[in-house]
C-alpha cells in the first residue's frame, strides 16, 4: 500500500553524530558502509546521478577509544578506523558461538558516524551497505587485518568459517568471484536544530485512475461496438502520448551524442549495438526487409496493415 507521506524514522542535527546498530542473523564477516543522500536535490529516488552530482556522500567513522588500540583487552565489537577506507566498519566475530542473533553497535557508540557539515534536508535517505567476506575478500579487506594484526583482540569463530572476523589466505574477489551484498535504507530529516521539518509528500501517492471504458450500462447495451471503438481510440491516444513523452524532447542526434556508439531510427541492427533512442528496439519487419531500429509503438501500424491485406 503506497504512503501518502514519507515515513520519516529519525531527525538529526546538521553535522551531528549518529550511532548505528545492526542485527545480524548470520555473521559472514566483511564490512559496512553508510551513505547519506539528499533527495531534496537529486529527486524522488536514489540513482547514479545522485552520486555523480555530489548529492550522496559516504559517512565517516568517529574514533572510539575502545576501538583504536587492538589488544587482548580491546572491545571485540569494533576495530580501529581503516586509514585507507575511513568509512568502513568491519564486522567482528560473535565471540558467543553460532547461537542467536548478533547485534553490533548501538548505545556503546562503537558504530558512530559524522553527518556532513552544512547538510540540511527535508528528505534524506541513509543507506546501509554490507559487503560480506565469507566467499572471497573484498578490496582492501585482507590488508586491514594484516595492518592491524588481530584488530578485534580475539580469534573467535565467525559463521563464515573465519577466525577473528576473517579467514587467512582466502582469495580476493574479482572475475567470477563476488561477495554477497546487502542494502537497506531509512528516510530521515536533517535540520540545523535537529527538529522535524514537517511532512514530506510521497512519490506515487494514490491518484485517481482514468477509465477508458464506459461505466454506463445503458450505453453499453444500446451500442456496445461504439463503446469499444471509443475505448480503443482513447487507448491509442494514451499510447501515442506516452511514447512521445518517453522519447523526450532531445533529437536523435543529441541522444547519439549522449549515448556514444548507437544506431539511429531505421538503421540496420543486429543487437550488438543499441538503438540511440531508448524507446526503440531492434526488430525485423517486412517493410524494412531486415532488422532495424524502430519505435516499439509503431509496430502496431505494421500489424494493422498486415491484417488489412489478409
Amino acid at each position: 500500500m503506497p504512503y501518502d507521506t514519507v515515513p520519516i524514522v529519525s531527525h538529526y542535527k546538521t553535522g551531528g553524530l549518529v550511532d548505528f546498530s545492526v542485527e545480524l542473523d548470520t555473521n559472514h564477516n566483511g564490512y559496512f558502509d553508510f551513505f547519506v543522500c539528499n533527495l531534496d536535490k537529486c529527486g524522488s529516488d536514489i540513482s547514479g546521478k545522485c552520486f555523480t552530482e555530489g548529492h550522496c556522500q559516504k559517512l565517516l567513522r568517529v574514533k572510539h577509544k575502545d576501538c583504536e588500540d587492538p589488544s587482548v583487552d580491546t572491545n571485540y565489537e569494533c576495530g580501529p578506523i581503516d586509514p585507507v577506507y575511513p568509512g568502513r566498519w568491519y564486522v567482528p566475530c560473535r565471540n558467543t558461538g553460532h547461537v542467536g542473533v548478533h547485534i553490533v553497535g548501538g548505545a556503546s557508540g562503537t558504530m558512530r558516524y559524522q553527518l556532513p557539515a552544512g547538510l540540511s534536508c527535508e528528505h534524506c535517505v541513509i543507506q546501509w551497505y554490507w559487503a560480506t567476506a565469507n566467499s572471497c575478500a573484498p578490496r582492501g579487506f585482507l590488508d586491514y587485518f594484516e595492518t592491524f594484526n588481530n584488530p578485534f583482540g580475539t580469534t573467535c569463530e565467525s559463521d563464515g568459517g573465519g577466525k577473528g572476523a576473517h579467514r587467512k589466505g582466502m582469495s580476493e574477489c574479482g572475475g567470477d568471484s563476488a561477495p554477497e551484498e546487502f542494502w537497506n535504507c531509512s528516510d530521515v530529516q536533517i535540520t540545523p536544530d535537529g527538529k522535524p521539518a514537517g511532512p514530506v509528500t510521497a512519490v506515487g501517492a494514490p491518484v485517481e485512475e482514468r477509465s477508458s471504458m464506459s461505466n454506463d450500462e445503458e450505453e453499453v447495451k444500446e451500442d456496445p461496438e461504439a463503446v469499444m471503438e471509443k475505448a480503443a481510440e482513447e487507448l491509442e491516444e494514451d499510447i501515442a502520448m506516452t511514447a512521445d513523452e518517453d522519447s523526450g524532447e532531445k533529437k536523435e542526434e543529441e541522444m547519439k551524442n549522449a549515448r556514444g556508439d548507437c544506431l539511429m531510427e531505421d538503421e540496420p541492427c543486429d543487437a550488438s549495438v543499441p538503438c540511440c533512442n531508448p524507446q526503440q528496439v531492434c526488430v525485423y519487419t517486412e517493410s524494412s526487409t531486415g532488422f532495424t531500429c524502430r519505435f516499439w509503438w509503431s509496430l502496431w501500424k505494421d500489424v494493422e496493415e498486415r491484417e488489412q491485406e489478409m
